[in-house]
């Protein structure tokens, strides 16, 4: 199941914008790509985001105290949380942008979901 789970996160990851994804579930951090960024900082902006969203609800969070910029999804009781470097400020549409990286994402979740289940058939 984590590998899976590693496998979906790291999609979302690509170094040039996301350097980082979390699973955040009632406030705590519960997965995360790669590896060695569960710090400080998600820890506080974990804090930030309701234990419960409505599905699809998007959370932006900024402040000039982090060194990050987290985007936040709710999906189910859970929340995706990427982070972007700061650079994002500086991006002509953004927006798209960052719709682009949602896509992405939900495509890849809804090929492992269906993978999932054709194995278990």
């Amino acid at each position: 199941m984590m590998t899976e789970i590693a496998e979906v996160l790291s999609i979302v990851v690509d170094g040039k914008l996301v350097n980082a994804v979390y699973i955040l579930r009632d406030g705590t951090v519960v997965a995360y790509w790669p590896r060695n960024v569960l710090t400080k900082e998600i820890k506080e902006v974990a804090t930030y985001i309701p234990s419960k969203g409505k599905p699809g609800t998007v959370i932006l969070l900024y402040s000039k105290g982090f060194d990050y910029i987290y985007m936040g999804v709710s999906i189910k009781n859970t929340y995706l949380v990427m982070r972007f470097r700061k650079v994002l400020l500086y991006i002509k549409n953004a927006l798209p942008t960052l719709i682009t990286y949602l896509s992405i994402f939900s495509i890849r979740v809804n090929e492992l979901i269906n993978k999932a289940v054709i194995k278990n058939v």
